[in-house]
């Protein structure tokens, strides 16, 4: 898993894995739960994905 791969659970606060919440990218839920679990606006986040269509999506 990439997470792992690059140790991204010791970098960053929160890490939200789609398939798992059943919320897809770029559906705007999955962006909204991010914040929400982090209790922080939207603006706050940051989004990392491999995928531009979803980057675009998150903006």
């Amino acid at each position: 898993m990439v997470t792992q791969q690059f140790q991204l659970d010791q970098v960053v606060d929160l890490i939200i894995i789609s398939a798992e919440e059943l919320l897809h990218k770029p559906r705007p839920e999955i962006y909204q739960l991010a914040a929400r679990r982090l209790d922080v606006p939207v603006e706050a986040c940051l989004f990392i994905d491999d995928r531009m269509p979803f980057v675009v999506a998150a903006r």
